[in-house]
């Protein structure tokens, strides 16, 4: 946004944007807020739906380009950061910088997305009681972000419940008859399909602004 701000006319400085922060002038309060309420948020929803995906996605340096994407097409539209009905793009611009910004911020985030998680898988040991301290950026982000921490711990509680009512047996016999690869690659490629119209229509109103 601070690239966007020196990119925009001079009608743009002064004016409030969708959040209430003033273009053209960067504050460390404003700087917070954009961590706490957008980069958090992003963060461990990329990770969760990484969990979620990684068995469908290919092997080596294209996965995380294409959870980027993924992400960009089932959510940037519909949440941020292409959402067109965002006010913010009336102001600052022009659009097709804007989209340009935030296609090589998405596929970025994927991709360190990946690698992060490919290194923690790594590093990492099981949860003992010597072994707590390499969990402390989780549960410091938790503090920082309590949704992140509440997910967490409905999670945890959820697998301890689960760990205690299935028997190993039976977990050990559904492995052994998992769906089909194929099966969750069409859920993604129906999924992209029906995100991509409402994408491409904010991709095409946010770029024909030209402030």
């Amino acid at each position: 946004m601070r690239v966007l701000a020196l990119t925009s006319s001079a009608s743009a400085q002064g004016q409030r944007t969708e959040a209430q922060f003033i273009v053209g002038f960067p504050t460390f309060e404003g700087s917070m807020a954009l961590l706490l309420f957008g980069g958090l948020p992003a963060g461990y929803s990329a990770a969760l739906l990484y969990i979620l995906l990684r068995r469908w996605l290919p092997r080596g340096h294209s996965a995380g380009p294409l959870l980027g994407v993924l992400l960009f097409v089932w959510l940037g539209a519909v949440l941020d950061p292409l959402r067109a009905k965002n006010i913010d793009f009336d102001i600052v611009g022009p659009g097709w910088l804007a989209i340009a910004l935030f296609s090589g911020l998405a596929l970025l985030q994927g991709a360190v997305v990946v690698a992060a998680a490919g290194w923690w898988s790594t590093q990492a040991p099981l949860w003992t009681g010597k072994s707590f301290k390499y969990y402390l950026p989780l549960l410091l982000g938790s503090l920082v972000f309590p949704p992140a921490g509440l997910a967490i711990g409905i999670g945890a509680l959820l697998l301890a419940v689960w760990t205690s009512v299935i028997p190993a047996s039976w977990l050990r016999s559904t492995s052994q008859r998992r769906m089909p690869d194929w099966v969750g690659r069409a859920a993604i490629v129906l999924v992209s399909l029906a995100a991509l119209p409402v994408f491409i229509d904010a991709v095409i109103s946010i770029a024909s602004r030209s402030s």
